[in-house]
């Protein structure tokens, strides 16, 4: 039987092996930073539409995988 299996975990770790410092110091660009921001803003004050949930949503799911992916990383670097 196979157990859960979190694909975004597979993904993160698949991230963390290609250069797990490289992984470490990436950060979003500033516009992509700057939409979060306003998305995240605009929902507490006032609401978004259908297509900037949708948004907002996509932007946390890759942000949680680039968490995951650089706590692999440091893991790694930290057991080498």
């Amino acid at each position: 039987m196979v157990s859960h299996v979190d694909v975004y975990d597979e993904i993160a770790e698949f991230i963390a092996n290609m250069d797990p410092v490289k992984v470490i110091h990436f950060k979003v660009s500033a516009p992509v930073q700057e939409r979060f921001e306003v998305l995240l803003e605009k929902e507490k004050n006032e609401g978004l539409t259908a297509d900037e949930k949708n948004e907002l949503d996509r932007i946390m799911v890759i942000d949680h995988i680039i968490s995951l992916a650089k706590i692999r990383a440091r893991r790694q670097l930290a057991a080498a």
